[in-house]
């Protein structure tokens, strides 16, 4: 038990956390931003009110958590390209769906 342990530890210690969340940062934030950027203008434009943008924010924070997430554990079921944050940031959670049928079909 003890040998499983350790070889589950040293795989464990080799991952590399801050490698991936530089990665995770550099390459999708601003596709992220740019994303709910576009919501917001069009909310300005077409006068919905403010509390539905916060629903909208607070959705694509989950979602962007979510890619996170898999990313974390290298879950691939949606590829992290810049097309997969900006539809994240565009549209939460919905978006990791769109992304996950843009690219499976």
């Amino acid at each position: 038990m003890e040998k499983l342990a350790k070889i589950y530890f040293d795989s464990f210690e080799s991952f590399d956390f801050a490698g991936l969340s530089k990665f995770f940062f550099e390459n999708s934030i601003i596709s992220y931003i740019v994303g709910i950027l576009l919501i917001y203008i069009v909310f300005k434009l077409l006068k919905f009110p403010f509390k539905i943008f916060k629903k909208i924010v607070v959705n694509s924070v989950i979602g962007y958590v979510i890619l996170y997430v898999l990313a974390l554990f290298k879950v691939t079921i949606v590829p992290f390209t810049y097309l997969s944050y900006f539809l994240v940031g565009s549209f939460g959670t919905v978006g990791i769906i769109l992304s996950y049928l843009f690219y499976s079909i």
